[in-house]
């Protein structure tokens, strides 16, 4: 088998909490029913070695909480003062010579805390260089930073709002001049009064470490549930033993016993750090006691002992387990199990007395590595250890590397505060962790065509009980071993978990962000200075300009009423700039303190990323990455250094805005925004040379987006300029000519037709359009059977410049609303809908849709001189609960919410035909039990005009030549057990019960070199895998032979020739294709270097990869001709 790295479908970890909530009518209740609940027993396992050492008794300062209207002192109110991220100072400069115009906005917006935290740099000769102590500064030599990065230069009037480096600089209008910021230093820049408060030594006061030790450890075990605390101390210069055997720390007597454990810690034994790792080690894996027997200071409990061996504490499968190391000093007296330790790491390590605050001094680096790589438990699945490590006091190398061998994080700490944040940031990270519904965005190669790029953008979420549902977007990369990577060309994913590494660093991030929702990715570029826009006027909008005044994002823009903010009319002005500055970012609630912006992303809980080329070069590309979320942003990313470029967020959406700042537990229902798919039309001049998009000739980008369960909307932006925005258009559904269109879930679908065509089908206008099915009637959320008059039952055609409405099909009404009027139309068309170009010409000839309730329709498309004459259809195939014997029951009541899978088969020597494939599967309701579900694959021999009868008519019902009605299941193989064939017992297709317990396919399937590739969901306890996300369900992924529904996997390498189970859990995404670089260089027989350029497809599932699904996996050559 050569899978190569595992997966990020839909997984989320919940620790003990209980989650629970109404069953909603979506994809969430996987999340938020009480089926995610965690068992107790699978709750993670903290074991907390604390440092008793005597140098725990040497004082450590504090500061008493800032007081603005107190005086601390008299330095200059002229100047800003600037720190190292540790609060180590570094100078003052004078506030004429700061250019940072969100420095002083920030610091006067918050007098409570006047902290300004942000990438700066100064200009100096001919370039922009990081502040330190001795840099020059003055008028001529300014400082600038990050924030205002495309907002504000050298003052407000300047339209060059971009640093710029040489001749380009200081300051620049064109933004592809701009520096890098993320190449400069982060610093901590405060006002005067609180730059002498931090100098005070009146606010300072001193108390011992242990006693800070003591205060912030209890406040961890009153502030957290959720996971098994056990805790190990030293026992002097003998390692260390076990003071708490692992409980949960969630009842009230658990915690305050526990209390009472660690405030009779003492300080007076030496720092045996490896040695103490060492039995921590024993302790997990349920091995003998060494130094937990009696030693200098004590034994290790009884409860954690039986018969002279630990107790495990890792009972379960699906228990993550954690080793939180504090200590103030470097190791001392801790060379007893070196020899140990070099035998079984394979790596030679001896503790040195001399320098032992390095790595190389000592084993416990050596120590840490081998404990997270290696599995401690003989339970299903590998039970690994992360080490967490805490310099209390201290900034040691040692402990840096060995948290980065051991898996996770350091953190340093100097005082009480830094303390409780540190023990707070390690075990939020335990608790929570990444998600995503959407395969990740992957970038057609502008200069390639026959290849994608190697970058990866993973859109992901954090589930929650109430609606402030956080959100991110992250980059990595992928190769043609199918290996996902992170900055620093390691791999990124956990082989045995799906989860990203607790050691991986994404792109954009400037230290570790692991498996973390919030931390690193788009959200830590946020700034407090932004371009959001909105759409202010109750007019239709055509290609208005965003950024005029009327539309900035603004508390000072009386355009934006409280109304549309969902606020009374009669809110205050404080009420209203606390919600606006919350949505730009501003951390109005003091959470991320000192920083001034939150770094909060709303969920992009079905929004797929897309990545735009506007320039640049193959090596060094300029892209945009697009994604939407449920806050209502849509956001334009720069793809290289993640900083965000603009936000708009449409009207209707503007109040999810106070519903994520409330974030009331109340709120029983998720809040939806801007959740729907996106696409794009690149439009790059034929006649160009170059990959840039240049408006003056002719190229442009536009974007078009839907709401999903937002609301029934579509919205198009032409995004040429992304310095200028505009908004083309906008669809507004359930009203006027689109009184059929319900929420927006089909993705905008861009194709050319041939329009207002003569009479005999010349002279016709080449028209780009938008196709979409007419949305989801949350009907479909509760039926049990067959619906009539659902809303959404139509089909529309926009012109993809205008907006205008070209051409509709749908249900007969008078008036008449749609210029196809079919009368079986009667169900929701929520799926995507798949044109098809048959003669290659550019123009779509035929397109297929599916409804809910499983009709699968054909659209024949004419060379048109009307609305009228544009196209016929009918329904081809009633699947879903249309069978042979006519029963109408809860068990065979099948939804559909995918496209069509369409591809062409032309076998030589035979006719060609399509296949059409689908797999049913409720995704209103993914845990559902009721509904046995399939696979389909229909033959339809129609490829250039539609169906006829005998008389020549077109007959839609005609895929069954022996009776007058749509092919059902009675007229298709049951492949399930037998392969179909085609010629004899399949002539029409066939279908596949799938055969997991509540088995159903819940995305789109691919076909690809005759492979049918789909995926599909089993809800919790469906499957006996292994699954360690609290579960929520696991997935698999079908390769199947899409003529006869037989599996193509080697049974030499799978367990299942048809599917392979997916490491990741919850719903896994659509599978996505990539055609990777392969290619090889070689030495021609004239000693010259030679490319043979090769690109090899893989298939990604999420974050899990693959390099061998795909039957006759060969790279595909470049092959040139040559005329003798």
């Amino acid at each position: 088998m050569k899978k190569l790295l595992v997966t990020t479908a839909a997984s989320l970890y919940f620790g003990a909490a209980a989650y629970s909530a109404a069953v909603w009518g979506d994809d969430t209740e996987i999340y938020l029913t009480d089926v995610a609940e965690s068992a107790s027993a699978a709750q993670p396992n903290l074991l907390f070695i604390f440092d008793t050492s005597a140098s725990m008794l040497d004082d450590v300062s504090t500061l008493e909480e800032y007081d603005p209207l107190t005086d601390y002192g008299a330095s200059s109110e002229t100047a800003y003062y600037f720190y190292e991220q540790d609060y180590t100072f570094i100078r003052s400069i004078a506030a004429s010579d700061v250019n940072c115009q969100a420095l002083p906005d920030t610091i006067s917006s918050q007098p409570n805390n006047p902290v300004f935290n942000d990438r700066v740099a100064h200009w100096f000769d001919f370039g922009w260089m990081d502040v330190g102590a001795s840099s020059t500064i003055g008028p001529a030599n300014p400082v600038e930073c990050a924030a205002d990065s495309g907002a504000h230069g050298a003052d407000n009037g300047s339209a060059a709002v971009y640093a710029a480096n040489g001749s380009d600089g200081p300051y620049n209008a064109n933004a592809g001049t701009e520096i890098t910021w993320t190449d400069r230093s982060p610093l901590i820049v405060v006002s005067a009064n609180y730059h002498d408060y931090l100098n005070d030594p009146s606010v300072v006061s001193f108390r011992p470490k242990i006693d800070v030790m003591r205060d912030a450890a209890k406040d961890l075990v009153d502030d957290f549930d959720g996971f098994n605390i056990g805790i190990m101390r030293f026992n002097d210069d003998a390692g260390g033993y076990v003071v708490q055997h692992f409980d949960d720390i969630t009842p009230a007597a658990n915690k305050a016993a526990t209390k009472a454990i660690i405030e009779n810690l003492p300080a007076i034994d030496t720092t045996p750090l490896a040695e103490t790792l060492w039995e921590a080690a024993r302790y997990f894996r349920g091995e003998s006691v060494e130094f937990g027997l009696a030693g200098p200071r004590g034994s290790s409990v009884p409860e954690s002992i039986s018969g002279g061996n630990y107790i495990s504490p890792i009972t379960n499968s699906c228990q993550r387990n954690h080793v939180v190391f504090l200590t103030d000093g470097a190791p001392f007296q801790d060379d007893e199990r070196d020899a140990q330790i070099s035998t079984i790491t394979g790596q030679t390590c001896t503790h040195q007395t001399y320098n032992a605050t390095l790595a190389s001094h000592t084993c416990l680096d050596e120590w840490a590595e081998w404990m997270h790589q290696n599995d401690h438990s003989s339970l299903e699945g590998q039970q690994n250890l992360t080490l967490h490590t805490i310099g209390f006091d201290v900034n040691l190398d040692l402990l840096a590397v060995a948290a980065q061998k051991g898996g996770g994080k350091i953190y340093n700490a100097a005082d009480a505060l830094q303390l409780k944040a540190a023990f707070n940031q390690i075990v939020l990270s335990i608790l929570t962790t990444e998600s995503t519904f959407a395969a990740p965005a992957v970038t057609v190669n502008a200069y390639n065509n026959l290849q994608h790029r190697s970058d990866l953008y993973y859109a992901i979420f954090r589930p929650d009980t109430q609606p402030r549902w956080a959100g991110n977007l992250k980059r990595y990369r992928v190769g043609s071993d199918a290996v996902i990577r992170d900055a620093n060309d390691a791999p990124a994913i956990d082989p045995s978990t799906g989860f990203f590494l607790d050691s991986a660093r994404s792109f954009w991030s400037a230290s570790v962000d692991g498996r973390s929702v919030t931390e690193g990715g788009f959200a830590q570029e946020m700034s407090t200075v932004r371009n959001i826009y909105t759409y202010t006027s109750s007019s239709a909008p055509d290609n208005v300009s965003l950024n005029a005044p009327a539309h900035l994002f603004d508390p000072d823009n009386t355009a934006i009423t409280n109304e549309m903010l969902g606020l009374d009319a009669t809110a205050s002005a404080s009420e209203r700039s606390t919600l606006m500055d919350w949505m730009m970012g501003k951390d109005v609630e003091l959470a991320n303190e000192p920083n001034p912006v939150h770094n909060f992303i709303g969920d992009p809980l079905h929004s797929r990323p897309v990545v735009v080329t506007y320039g640049g070069t193959e090596s060094n590309p300029d892209d945009t990455v697009y994604f939407a979320n449920n806050l209502g942003a849509l956001h334009a990313v720069d793809a290289s250094d993640g900083s965000e470029q603009f936000a708009f967020i449409p009207q209707a959406l503007l109040p999810n805005g106070r519903k994520y700042l409330e974030d009331q537990a109340s709120v029983t229902q998720k809040v939806y925004g801007l959740d729907g798919p996106i696409s794009i039309w690149r439009r790059e001049n034929a006649s160009d040379a170059d990959a840039t998009i240049e408006s003056g000739e002719g190229d442009h980008v536009y974007l078009y987006v839907a709401m999903r369960r937002g609301g029934g909307n579509y919205y198009a932006l032409d995004l040429t300029d992304r310095s200028n925005p505009k908004l083309l258009w906008r669809v507004n559904g359930g009203a006027g000519d689109y009184v059929d269109l319900a929420q927006s879930w089909s993705a905008p679908t861009l194709a050319k037709v041939k329009w207002s065509c003569d009479s005999s089908g010349e002279n016709c206008t080449d028209k780009t359009v938008v196709l979409f099915g007419g949305g989801y009637d949350t009907v479909h959320d509760t039926a049990t059977a067959e619906t009539t008059t659902d809303g959404g039952a139509a089909v529309y055609m926009v012109d993809a410049v205008t907006g205008d409405l070209l051409w509709s099909a749908g249900k007969p009404a008078a008036p008449a609303v749609h210029d196809l009027e079919l009368s079986d139309m009667e169900n929701s068309m929520a799926a995507d809908l798949t044109p098809v170009d048959i003669d290659g010409d550019g123009f779509i000839d035929i397109l297929f849709g599916v409804d809910v309730t499983g009709h699968v329709w054909r659209f024949d498309l004419s060379a048109a001189t009307n609305a009228g004459n544009f196209a016929t259809g009918g329904i081809i195939a009633r699947l879903g609960d249309y069978d042979s014997n006519g029963d109408n029951d809860a068990e065979n009541f099948r939804r559909f919410y995918n496209a069509p899978d369409v591809a062409l088969f032309a076998p030589r020597g035979e006719q060609a035909f399509y296949t059409i494939s689908l797999a049913s599967g409720y995704r209103a309701h993914p845990l559902d039990t009721t509904v046995t579900d399939r696979v389909y694959t229909i033959f339809d021999p129609n490829v250039f005009d539609p169906p006829q009868n005998s008389s020549g008519n077109v007959d839609y019902s005609m895929l069954d030549a022996s009776d007058n009605d749509p092919l059902d299941e009675g007229d298709l193989f049951d492949a399930t057990n037998t392969l179909a064939d085609r010629k004899s017992d399949a002539p029409h297709g066939w279908f596949k019960t799938l055969d997991g317990a509540d088995e159903k396919g819940l995305s789109k399937s691919t076909t690809f070199g005759g492979a049918l590739i789909f995926t599909t969901y089993l809800p919790p306890g469906a499957v006996s895998t292994i699954n360690c996300t609290g579960d929520i369900g696991s997935g698999r992924a079908y390769v199947l032979d899409a003529l006869t529904g037989g599996g193509l996997l080697p049974a030499t390498e799978y367990v299942s020739t048809e599917y392979i189970t997916l490491e990741h859990a919850g719903i896994p995404p659509a599978a996505t294709i990539i055609f990777t670089d392969d290619s090889e260089t070689y030495t021609d027989f004239q000693g010259v270097t030679q490319t043979n350029r090769r690109t090899k497809p893989i298939v990604c599932i999420g974050t899990e990869c693959f390099d061998d699904l795909i039957p006759g996996n060969d790279p595909l050559v470049r092959t040139f001709w040559r005329e003798n």
